[in-house]
């Protein structure tokens, strides 16, 4: 009886011990199968509706199209030739917010431009260009929402105080 009580003694610590974790991993299993599951749903995904990385070439095309396109709308003096000859490396685009002091003196002046989160300031010689786009044209090939067209040689700077 002695040695019967003294097995039981040994024996129930041994399947404490064996079940306990088992136990824990189970619930650590649990836990992560949400980040299991979308690790497997983000590596599967078709490629249509993977992220699209910016791509820079996208925003040059963009604006190159536009810039070429007012010229030749805008301009009557300008030959084919001169249009031919400008190239997407010779144009200086910067994207630009409605934080900056000179966007918010445009949309105090000019009321009709609706502004969104896709703006961009464009200038080849003298040809200046404010393009504002709905979707971000650094990831699709797309025509502006709107276009401000000015010729740089017309119009002196003005210094205005701030």
């Amino acid at each position: 009886m002695k040695y019967f009580l003294l097995l039981i003694l040994f024996v129930i610590p041994v399947f404490g011990q064996t079940t306990g974790p088992a136990q824990q991993n189970k619930t650590d299993d649990l836990e992560d199968l949400d980040k299991e599951f979308y690790t497997y749903y983000y590596m599967n995904l078709p490629k249509y509706l993977q992220p699209e990385e910016k791509d820079k070439k996208k925003i040059q095309t963009n604006i190159f199209r536009v810039l070429k396109k007012e010229i030749v709308k805008r301009d009557p003096k300008i030959t084919k030739e001169e249009i031919n000859e400008i190239k997407p490396s010779d144009i200086r685009i910067k994207r630009v917010t409605e934080e900056s002091p000179w966007i918010k003196l445009i949309k105090k002046e000019m009321k009709y431009i609706y502004f969104t989160d896709y703006m961009f300031i464009a200038k080849y010689k003298k040809y200046l260009i404010f393009v504002l786009y709905t979707v971000d044209p650094e990831k699709h090939l797309i025509t502006p929402a709107q276009v401000e067209y000015l010729k740089a040689e017309l119009t002196e700077p003005v210094e205005l105080d701030k």
